[in-house]
């Protein structure tokens, strides 16, 4: 699945620009805590979202939470996301008034992949510090064996 992060929430601030753009090119955006993967922002262009919407756009939902862009900026973005994972009800994110993504309680399926793909990135990284000396091809063929080995999807984008 093509996706950004896992970003921490405590990050989010620094991270904006890339959150945003992630999301506008319809990637989802991990978001962990003390380095577990407990929220995803997924693009608001997502299929499942558009009952949601419509209903938003209506007026017809309620009280819904909303994060803005500037919150994020401005380092709110924790109060919310707890929020999110704590009652399991989903936020908008939002951008100069437009709907960008939703925010909601990650699966345990979405953690476990973050964690695999950590884990190859750091045997990615430990085996080029071991091996500076190596080639383009040995180094393609460790990476596709780790890969191999690894439980998470393919990465693309």
């Amino acid at each position: 699945m093509n996706e950004l992060g896992p970003v921490d929430m405590g990050r989010l601030k620094v991270e904006s620009q890339r959150v945003f753009d992630a999301l506008n090119e319809g990637r989802r955006v991990l978001v962990s805590r003390r380095g577990i993967v407990f929220c995803v922002i997924a693009p608001a262009s997502d299929r499942r979202f558009d009952p949601l919407l419509a209903d938003y756009a209506r007026g017809e939902m309620g009280e819904i939470a909303e994060l803005t862009s500037a919150a994020i900026v401005q380092g709110s973005a924790p109060q919310v996301l707890n929020a999110v994972h704590d009652s399991g009800r989903p936020a908008l994110v939002t951008r100069r008034r437009r709907v960008i993504g939703v925010i909601e309680r990650t699966s345990d399926s979405d953690g476990r992949e973050a964690r695999a793909r950590e884990q190859v990135e750091r045997q990615l990284a430990q085996w080029e510090r071991t091996n500076p000396d190596s080639t383009p091809d040995e180094f393609e063929k460790f990476s596709d064996s780790v890969l191999v080995a690894s439980p998470m999807e393919p990465m693309t984008g």
